[in-house]
């Protein structure tokens, strides 16, 4: 056996050894993106949960009013990204969505993104009011899309005032910042499938985004500080969430 094949088996055992790259997908209307999203993200990274985190806007279901179109969704992630981390801060705007009319649901994203990357390791981060919806989600062609994401997939969530959790989650949910749930967790994304607590304790706020309409359709002035400024530039350049002129 040649040197140059010894060299070749060696490299494949190494690679075959490698800790798999962990990638949290963060789904969502983003409409708009706001303080908290970025905060969830940043966070998710600074407690070690995963290597990088993709956000994935989507199309609402149903449509929803004074909504802005994908589109505008997409660069205000962008522009948010951008101005919120450095160059190297492991974060992505993905555009899977805007290759289509309506949405393909997250069982299909999770899919392709598999297909695409099968040597990665992906999760979901979700908010706690997401918890008692996740099993009804819908993708077509699959009839119990929901219930597979559910059993199947690791989830991080997120803890949004007023939507309560359960004092035990499922052994694929790691809630953000519960020190108890870094370390009971059984994730196969943590190096040889041990939890990674948290060396911190995590900085999390809320501010939901039908809230930042709203206050956009009063004024724009009810929501400096709350949105990131080139998001609030491009909503009020564009007239993004406005019903009527006293708003302006």
């Amino acid at each position: 056996m040649g040197a140059n094949t010894n060299s070749r088996i060696l490299a494949m055992l190494a690679c075959f050894g490698r800790k798999r790259r962990r990638i949290a997908l963060f789904g969502g209307l983003f409409d708009p993106v706001t303080d908290a999203h970025m905060m969830v993200v940043a966070e998710v990274i600074h407690c070690k949960l995963v290597d990088e985190v993709w956000i994935v806007p989507n199309h609402p279901e149903p449509p929803q009013t004074n909504s802005a179109n994908l589109l505008d969704r997409w660069m205000m992630l962008h522009m948010a990204v951008n101005s919120t981390f450095g160059s190297r801060f492991p974060v992505k705007v993905l555009d899977f969505e805007l290759k289509s009319s309506e949405t393909t649901g997250t069982y299909a994203l999770v899919q392709e993104m598999i297909a695409q990357y099968p040597s990665y390791h992906f999760c979901l981060i979700v908010g706690s009011n997401l918890l008692g919806r996740i099993r009804n989600w819908s993708s077509p062609g699959v009839p119990n899309a929901g219930e597979l994401l559910y059993d199947t997939y690791d989830f991080i969530v997120a803890n949004r005032p007023g939507y309560p959790l359960p004092d035990k989650m499922p052994p694929n949910f790691t809630v953000l910042g519960r020190q108890e749930d870094l370390h009971q967790s059984s994730w196969p994304c943590f190096p040889n499938g041990k939890s990674h607590p948290a060396p911190m304790n995590p900085v999390v706020t809320d501010m939901s985004a039908s809230e930042i309409r709203h206050r956009l359709n009063i004024g724009y002035q009810h929501v400096e500080g709350l949105i990131p400024p080139v998001v609030l530039a491009h909503i009020i350049r564009n007239r993004l969430y406005v019903n009527s002129p006293e708003s302006i």
